[in-house]
């Protein structure tokens, strides 16, 4: 409360000197000092409203920290810890991908041309590629199936594939054959226990014409094709045949040493894929079923 003392007023006029209020009331006249504060007041500490007041809202001068203004919620944080893991998973596959392109075995296995129906096979032997490879045991293998149990046994053959463009793309295109009629895809994580010994598709196209002399170079292809396929070839006299040829041409390969061959088909577009024939050399094998967020990841890094 304000302290103030006066005499009787008629009149007054302000005067200001220093810390003093002069007030004259005709020949009447006192001093006395204003002083406005509150009980306990300390000088440089504000109690009340802070200032400055804007828009009639009050800026306060101990203002929330920037961590607490910026503070994100727990979902919130979820959300980015899960989108950092995606994002590094796919810069580290990335660059392995590159890595293998770059130091990895990348040799071109076929590099032939197509011919016509009618063409012998002894004519284009000489198109096919010279290349052969050999991996070492604990070689991973992938296998894209519509079985999460297959039986191996059952062919005593299987396709596969160890190349990661080859795995991506057997990721993001064998699922959605309409031909597979199944609702789920797995995929096989295979380790082997023996090398895997692949002869040149010219060493294969001569055994095959050792076997079959008069055979065309479509007989030959159509044998790569259907022949090592698990489906049903009842009726289908093409298919058959293809069968039984590829049953001889396998035998033919195991005596000779060699456990697996190039998948032809698909390897011109490709770089290898493989068709196993002996399944035996396989050890572990984790599986996992195939998932929209994994195939959508394989058609980003395709």
């Amino acid at each position: 409360m304000p302290f103030i003392t006066e005499t009787s007023i008629y009149f007054q006029h302000l005067q200001r000197s220093g810390n003093r209020t002069i007030q004259s009331y005709g020949d009447a006249m006192s001093t006395y000092l204003v002083h406005h504060g509150i009980k306990g007041m300390k000088w440089g500490v504000r109690h009340g409203p802070p200032y400055p007041i804007e828009n009639k809202k009050v800026v306060s001068s101990h203002s929330k920290s920037s961590d607490e203004k910026h503070r994100l919620t727990d979902k919130q944080k979820r959300i980015i810890k899960i989108g950092a893991a995606v994002a590094l998973s796919g810069i580290a596959a990335y660059g392995a991908y590159k890595l293998y392109q770059t130091y990895g075995p990348r040799p071109n296995y076929v590099g032939i041309r197509d011919f016509g129906l009618n063409i012998p096979l002894a004519d284009t032997i000489k198109d096919y590629s010279d290349k052969s490879i050999t991996l070492k045991p604990g070689t991973k293998l992938q296998r894209i199936s519509r079985y999460k149990n297959p039986d191996y046994a059952l062919l005593g053959h299987t396709y596969v594939s160890y190349l990661f463009n080859d795995n991506v793309h057997y990721k993001t295109g064998l699922n959605q054959e309409i031909i597979w009629k199944s609702p789920s895809t797995y995929v096989h994580n295979i380790k082997t226990k023996e090398a895997i010994k692949v002869p040149s598709t010219k060493y294969v196209a001569s055994v095959y014409h050792e076997l079959f002399p008069s055979a065309k170079d479509q007989n030959f292809r159509t044998t790569m094709m259907l022949g090592f396929l698990n489906r049903p070839t009842k009726g289908d006299l093409i298919a058959e045949v293809s069968r039984d040829r590829a049953k001889a041409l396998k035998k033919e390969l195991l005596n000779r040493g060699y456990n697996a061959i190039i998948d032809i088909e698909d390897a011109p577009g490709r770089t290898a894929p493989l068709i196993i024939l002996d399944t035996s050399i396989f050890g572990s094998d984790s599986v996992h079923k195939l998932g929209k967020l994994e195939t959508l990841f394989a058609k980003i890094m395709r």
